[in-house]
């Protein structure tokens, strides 16, 4: 029974140690910046890029539109608490980004 308890407790001594460990080594993947990609495909690939973006994206980024405008009621009263920033932020989030990437995106462009 002793074997078990100390075997427990240096598990519990490790995981702070080894969740601390993680956190440090994937903060700086979130730092990267990738550069601006250019098409550089085919004809044929460039249409079928379009019309997925056409047929199949745009529709469902408008349907996120339409969800994110529908949650930013209520996310709205929740963040008026916190004054100008948390209104805008819920409104950047919800609303602003997802119809830029709708409706303001050059057609083929993911």
């Amino acid at each position: 029974m002793r074997a078990a308890r100390s075997r427990t407790f240096r598990l519990a001594r490790l995981a702070p140690i080894a969740a601390s460990l993680l956190l440090v080594t994937a903060a700086p993947a979130g730092a990267l910046e990738f550069p601006e990609l250019e098409w550089e495909g085919s004809g044929t690939q460039k249409v079928t890029a379009k019309t997925i973006d056409l047929v199949i994206v745009r529709p469902i980024a408008s349907v996120r539109v339409l969800v994110g405008s529908i949650l930013f009621v209520p996310a709205a009263l929740f963040s008026a608490p916190m004054g100008r920033e948390g209104f805008e932020g819920a409104l950047d989030v919800l609303i602003t980004a997802p119809a830029e990437y709708a409706f303001d995106r050059e057609v083929g462009a993911l």
